[in-house]
């Protein structure tokens, strides 16, 4: 068997073409966790082929291979440890986890080295802690991955137990293929009112997430970075580094967040379910670069928020692809995309029975809307507000219950914009052509305030 090497992961066999890019990294640096250059315009949108090639290299990557633990727990690599004197875990949740019934003040930490979830219980002994056999663990406190380390989830049922407050939580990088990891409360699965405690995973900074072929459900709760799979920085300003994250292939059901990136470089998110999120289902932002989000299936977002949407593209998010994802029955829109993200591509994309408007683009630029299908919004199909550079083309756009393209500058709000707004405010500056309009109950476009339509002669406006 042929293997490439890498500094974090190998593939099992060549790729299916020479220079293929994995999340943006090259195989031969698929290692290097440098931040993504910005973009200057709308980046090319994959073809089928490209997608599917991406797709079959995360599945192809092989974990690090795991290293022996040291017969001597006073030399092994992972330990128990007082949670709020560890680095990794004491975080800002922690006082949540603190107030938990079970909370026993204890976490797990695997400092160094790579490492499968079964050997961390086998090397601590503590299985009142953490727990493995026959191919299923139960984890009853909160494990933090320190930078350097690597921890592999392959082939388990995880069981993250609410009533202790356990959580992963990875500064390191986490490798989980054809696993369920879910949280539990005893017998049942773990539930939230959207302000109480439920168990979640969040990997920071210069972690490296690759999570394949599995089921990830009953995660999250409403508290910044707490919501189900959440890949961030732990500063927006001066990050450590950019974490990456390639997702293909998983069932993400009842979550808070399906998935949330914040500060990434290099993401893939590619076919996978995600259903039933509380609140968004994808959420790619502040300066989120280089992002393709691509042939999943979102549906039934904002289960637990009546402003939940499909896929969020926000706070200076750039140079991302959202492509050929099914996204159906959100509470607000199919796709948003606000606060200054610039140079994206959404093309083929299904949005049908958004409780709003399909998609949004609020103070945002560059924007490549083409080949859509959007249909019965309980909104418009398309609504613009205060961005230029946008450009509207060979869309269906029908049944919607306001316009099909519905664009009008600031003046149409029904509010004064708040501080962060304001500076982003754009004039609003829309090609529009080539679309099929049919069965939208105000017509095809609907303009308010000072917008420009292009072309000057021609437009479908």
């Amino acid at each position: 068997m042929t293997q490439l090497s890498s500094s974090r992961w190998t593939l099992a066999r060549p790729p299916l073409v020479p220079c293929l890019l994995v999340a943006g990294l090259s195989i031969a640096g698929l290692g290097t966790m440098l931040p993504a250059a910005a973009s200057a315009a709308p980046p090319e949108v994959p073809g089928t082929a490209e997608i599917e090639a991406r797709i079959e290299a995360v599945q192809l990557l092989l974990p690090p291979a795991p290293d022996t633990m040291p017969d001597s727990t006073d030399e092994a690599p992972a330990y128990v440890g007082i949670a709020a004197d560890e680095r990794v875990l004491s975080r800002n949740f922690l006082e949540l986890q603190e107030a938990l019934p079970g909370w026993s003040g204890e976490g797990i930490v695997v400092a160094g080295g790579s490492h499968r979830l079964e050997a961390v219980a086998a090397a601590l002994g503590r299985p009142d802690l953490l727990d493995c056999a026959a191919e299923r663990c139960r984890l009853t406190a909160p494990l933090g991955v320190e930078e350097g380390a690597t921890l592999i989830i392959d082939g388990l049922t995880v069981e993250l137990e609410q009533a202790t407050g356990s959580v992963i939580v990875a500064f390191g990088d986490l490798f989980v293929s054809s696993a369920t990891i879910e949280g539990r409360n005893g017998e049942a699965p773990a539930l939230t009112d959207g302000d109480s405690f439920r168990p979640f995973i969040i990997t920071y900074d210069q972690s490296r997430t690759v999570i394949r072929d599995s089921r990830l459900a009953a995660l999250g709760f409403d508290s910044f970075g707490t919501t189900g799979l959440s890949v961030m920085t732990l500063s927006r300003e001066d990050p450590a580094g950019h974490p990456s994250l390639d997702l293909a292939g998983t069932l993400i059901e009842d979550v808070y967040e399906g998935v949330f990136v914040r500060d990434g470089a290099r993401v893939a998110i590619l076919r996978n379910t995600i259903s039933g999120a509380g609140r968004h289902g994808i959420v790619l932002r502040d300066g989120t670069a280089d992002a393709l989000v691509a042939e999943n299936v979102v549906t039934g977002s904002g289960a637990m928020a009546e402003n939940g949407n499909g896929i969020v593209v926000s706070r200076g998010a750039i140079g991302t692809v959202v492509a050929n994802n099914r996204i159906e029955g959100s509470a607000a829109s199919g796709i948003l995309v606000e606060r200054a993200a610039v140079d994206l591509a959404i093309s083929g994309n299904q949005l049908e029975g958004s409780g709003r408007d399909g998609l949004i683009i609020y103070e945002s630029g560059s924007i490549e809307v083409v080949g859509n299908g959007i249909v019965g919004s309980g909104r418009s199909g398309i609504r613009v507000r205060a961005s230029d550079e946008v450009r509207i083309t060979d869309n269906v756009l029908e049944g919607n219950a306001r316009a099909g393209v519905d664009a009008h500058d600031w003046s149409g709000a029904a509010r004064e914009p708040n501080e962060e707004e304001a500076p982003l405010i754009r004039p609003t500056v829309v090609t529009v052509s080539g679309n099929r309009f049919a069965d939208n109950e105000r017509g095809p476009c609907l303009l308010e305030g000072v917008v420009t339509i292009l072309p000057a002669q021609g437009s479908d406006c």
